[in-house]
Formats: structure tokens, sequence, C-alpha cells
């Protein structure tokens, strides 16, 4: 498979994807140039060092609006970014009409996020770091794409969606968003 990951900030998703597509796949990574400059621009550099050592991975640094993909691709990861989106400028229709053009037929765009209180929209996106679902959704759906899996896989009832998601106690146990979405064939 040929895919695609934007924010690959710190390449925790990235490893997988590498070792999923395998050697005769690709991994686009994508960081925002504010990303990869972070840490002195330490970001920057982890994400070419890690291209520099896969084969199969190849790394870019645009601003999201601006963003190329190769075409054909078979999948189009967001995880725990979409949110970020707005808050740094990034024109979100732009950016998933160019996702939808660079998927072949039948590709996915997956998106994982934080959730923020039913409704909410990207009221919170700015200020703790969380996303309303209808609002990932209304904005996907309006690209082209159809909601192919709405999965409560990575749900957590105890999150009351209220707290910063980088406070103590937080990280790692927000509830979340896994949402799929699909080209039509």
């Amino acid at each position: 498979d040929h895919v695609a990951e934007i924010s690959t900030f710190g390449q925790y998703y990235t490893p997988m994807l590498v070792e999923a597509v395998g050697s005769a796949g690709k991994v686009e990574m994508y960081d925002m140039p504010y990303l990869a400059a972070f840490s002195d621009g330490n970001v920057g550099k982890a994400g070419q060092a890690f291209a520099d050592a896969n084969e199969n991975a190849e790394y870019h640094i645009v601003h999201y609006s601006d963003i190329s993909f190769p075409a054909g691709l078979d999948a189009v990861y967001n995880v725990l970014y979409y949110h970020d989106l707005e808050g740094v400028d990034v024109d979100t229709a732009v950016m998933n009409r160019k996702v939808f053009s660079a998927l072949k037929p039948g590709g996915k765009y997956v998106i994982v996020d934080h959730l923020a209180e039913d409704g909410s929209g990207w009221r919170d996106s700015t200020t703790i770091h969380r996303i309303g679902k209808e609002a990932i959704i209304d904005e996907i759906t309006a690209a082209g794409f159809s909601l192919l899996v709405d999965s409560d896989i990575l749900a957590n009832p105890e999150d009351d969606r209220s707290a910063m998601v980088f406070s103590p106690g937080m990280r790692g146990g927000t509830d979340r968003a896994v949402l799929i979405f699909q080209k039509p064939r």
C-alpha cells in the first residue's frame, strides 16, 4: 500500500505504518513547518532521519493548506491532530479535498482524535485540544467521503471531555473518536 500520515510529530504511528505497508509499500510523512522546527528543529531532524533509515518512507515539511499528495494513495491517516488544524490556520476544506483527490477509489481516510462535548464543534480545539466528532464528520463528508466506521474502540466513559488532554492523568486516557471515511469506488 501507499499511504500518507498527516502530522508524524514524534513518529509514534509511523513505524507501525512502515511495517504494515512492507518493503513494497510506501509511507509519505507530513509535518507542518512549525512542528518540524519544534525543539530547535529536532522534530524535523528526527522525521528526516526516520525516512532516511526506512527506504519505504519519505518525509515532507509543508503547510497543510498547500499540501500536495501523490495520486493513487490507499489511505491517509490523521491521528490526534485534526483538532489542531484550525488553530494553525489550515483550511480544512481545502486539505480534505486534496486528500479526497489523492486517494484511489475506495481509499480510506482515518481520523482518530480527542473528543470534546457533543455538539461543541471546534470550540475546544485550541484550549483543551479536543473537537466535537460532528465537526470532523461534517467536514470530511462535505469533501465527498462516506463515513464507513464510527468506532468506540478508544472510548473512555470515565472521561467527561472537559479536561485538557495534557493534564496530569489524562495522557492516553481521553475519550477518542475513531472514524474511517471512504472515497466512493
